[in-house]
């Protein structure tokens, strides 16, 4: 009789690593899954800020052609300042 107890007991202590091993396993399964999303919400965040960079880009473009449409404007009213003067 008391190698039944001690076939139960063990049982009992097989079962109760199982359902800890289990548990922990879902914990684990639940990080995951947190990870996942978390990791999801910076993966939007950062194509915003890119687009956003995209399209500061694309206005800095546009300046700088602005101050090389300047420059060449001033370079061709020097010009014709110049031809004017001569006739």
């Amino acid at each position: 009789m008391i190698k039944k107890q001690n076939n139960s007991n063990k049982k009992i202590e097989i079962g109760t690593l199982i359902e800890n091993f289990d548990d922990k396993i879902i914990f684990i399964a639940e990080q995951v899954v947190a990870i996942k999303d978390t990791q999801d919400q910076h993966g939007q965040i950062l194509n915003q800020h890119g687009q956003k960079l995209d399209r500061i880009e694309m206005r800095l473009d546009k300046f700088d052609e602005n101050k090389e449409d300047k420059k060449e404007i001033a370079k061709l009213s020097q010009r014709v300042v110049a031809l004017e003067t001569k006739i």
